[in-house]
């Protein structure tokens, strides 16, 4: 009989003014079928309902810790993550956004991959998109793709969002957490750290849902703070991107502006997309090229709805 004791792992879900969806977070943390497994939400600040909530589960449920961050105190996502780390339990630190839902089976598919891989560092997975438009919703396969190279992982991020993230504790404090300075792109920059500190695994299997809502305003005021992080990002590697060949600065310029064009295309502004994605329109292949101009043609929510049928036509008929 293998006497080994399983690794432990502390899930951490930072939350603000969210209760209703934060409830549907944590029923898929506890319903996981993994045993060593405990649950710590960090509450940055909420006044809706959300701490009286959490403390009447903590109460009920010894696997559940609450940890509640004063109004006065509050200094944003990354500090709450950064405290969850810290208060963390577990040998292994898994993160899920309060919007997002983990599938039945996550942790266990994520700590066998640690079992056999004993040296690994982070493991992460595929996921399911799931767009929001009202009651209407439209769920299809993130087909997730990145290149294995020497600073690639600055490219095409080794661990897709954090709701998929299962990093050893350890490794997390040792890169200091995260960086409590960037207004956004927070996972893609923490991902480039773990890169440099450990090896990575990434199961090809979809074990979360990724969700997005239909909130123009606050998509439309993210695209600023997702220039002042690139910003932010380049002045920090400085020195680690000076390193790239031609070709990789040229997809390294193309992976930030495609990611600050879909917000100003998803905030309906099809004028400040087209200005964004036209500088690296030609540094895209002949498919990706004609999806970004459909993009503008139609609009964000029509060209979900067409992406989420086509993949659902392919699922069903075997189609690539």
């Amino acid at each position: 009989m293998d006497s080994k004791k399983p690794l432990t792992v502390t899930a951490v879900i930072t939350t603000h003014d969210r209760v209703g969806l934060l409830k549907r977070a944590v029923e898929s943390v506890l319903s996981q079928d993994y045993e060593a497994l405990d649950l710590l939400v960090v509450d940055d600040a909420s006044s809706d309902g959300t701490q009286r909530y959490m403390t009447r589960l903590a109460a009920e449920n010894g696997r559940v810790t609450y940890l509640r961050i004063p109004p006065e105190e509050t200094k944003g996502s990354n500090h709450a993550r950064n405290a969850g780390i810290r208060a963390a339990k577990g040998e292994l630190v898994a993160f899920l956004d309060d919007d997002d839902v983990w599938l039945p089976g996550k942790i266990t598919a994520q700590v066998a991959f640690f079992e056999r891989h004993p040296s690994a560092g982070a493991v992460s997975c595929d996921w399911y998109e799931v767009y929001c438009f009202g009651k209407k919703q439209y769920r299809y396969k993130r087909n997730f793709s990145f290149s294995r190279g020497r600073n690639e992982f600055f490219i095409t991020t080794y661990m897709g969002v954090t709701s998929g993230m299962l990093v050893r504790k350890e490794i997390l404090e040792s890169i200091g957490g995260f960086d409590e300075q960037l207004p956004a792109k927070q996972e893609y920059e923490l991902s480039c750290r773990i890169a440099m500190a450990c090896s990575i695994g990434f199961l090809r299997r979809p074990l979360f849902e990724y969700y997005h809502y239909d909130t123009g305003a606050c998509i439309s005021s993210s695209a600023g703070k997702h220039i002042a992080a690139r910003e932010h990002i380049e002045n920090k590697y400085a020195e680690r991107l000076a390193q790239f060949t031609p070709e990789q600065k040229k997809r390294f310029d193309a992976f930030m502006t495609k990611d600050l064009a879909y917000r100003r295309l998803m905030s309906g502004d099809r004028k400040s997309y087209r200005q964004t994605v036209r500088p690296v329109l030609g540094s895209f292949g002949i498919k990706e090229k004609a999806v970004w101009l459909l993009s503008f043609v139609m609009g964000y929510s029509t060209l979900i709805r067409g992406k989420a049928a086509l993949k659902a036509f392919r699922e069903k008929y075997g189609g690539q």
